[in-house]
């Protein structure tokens, strides 16, 4: 069974330094991340993200899905109706090549499109 309190404490934690206070709605880099939600990536890291840099979404496989594009246009029409204009930016797709259970993901070179 996961232990969510462990991840609520951090994100109390989180609160506590009053980061998210200065934490913007438009991203830093206009780059919009189509990632693997697969845990053994993690695209924060060999991205080297930090809060506010991308959007990121996760979801089996990397995959554009349709839901992915409804977020994609949802970031679009947010973006125009916060930014004079709207910022525009671009849509990466980043997933493993195949990386079988008990593999690592590192072990299969990485693709970003």
């Amino acid at each position: 069974m996961a232990d969510s309190n462990q991840l609520l404490q951090r994100n109390k934690d989180l609160e506590a330094t009053c980061a998210h206070e200065e934490a913007r709605i438009i991203a830093r880099h206009q780059v919009f991340v189509i990632t693997c939600l697969d845990p053994r990536t993690d695209s924060s890291a060999f991205l080297e993200l930090d809060l506010c840099d991308a959007m990121v979404v996760g979801n089996a496989g990397g995959h554009v899905s349709a839901d992915v594009l409804k977020d994609l246009a949802y970031a679009g029409y947010l973006a125009s109706a916060l930014v004079a204009g709207g910022p525009q930016f671009e849509a990466a797709v980043v997933h493993h090549e195949a990386a079988p259970p008990g593999s690592s993901p590192a072990e299969a070179p990485r693709r970003l499109a």
